[in-house]
């Protein structure tokens, strides 16, 4: 996704280095439409959310509301699920992953009958 903003000239903007919170973190600039989070392991302040004309979406790589927050793809697999997929999600400014499902894709058929073994890797 940043490979296709940088093409577009749509501005990347990325978290501070180090930073353990967004708290007290300001966008550079101003005047946003929207905002797009990716595998981002931080929760986004509501002055920033709402800061943003549109708001933000957050696209998430499980089919929503299961596997919310950190490893979805691992989660899948362990639990023994086949199928998962793409959500993409309004961003919540209180919960991680709770915001309204705005699309679902189905992308991929895991492997069924994973042995008890393989999912202990």
């Amino acid at each position: 996704t940043k490979g296709l903003a940088e093409i577009y000239g749509i501005p990347v903007h990325h978290t501070p280095a180090n930073a353990k919170t967004l708290d007290g973190w300001k966008l550079p600039g101003k005047d946003y439409d929207l905002g797009v989070v990716v595998s981002f392991g931080y929760f986004v302040p509501s002055e920033i959310i709402h800061g943003l004309k549109h708001g933000a979406v957050n696209v998430h790589p499980s089919l929503l509301p299961k596997f919310r927050g950190a490893a979805p793809i691992q989660h899948t697999i362990l639990s023994g699920d086949d199928v998962t997929g793409v959500t993409v999600q309004e961003l919540d400014d209180k919960k991680f992953d709770a915001g309204r499902i705005l699309a679902q894709k189905t992308l991929v058929k895991l492997k069924s009958g994973y042995s008890e073994r393989e999912r202990e890797r």
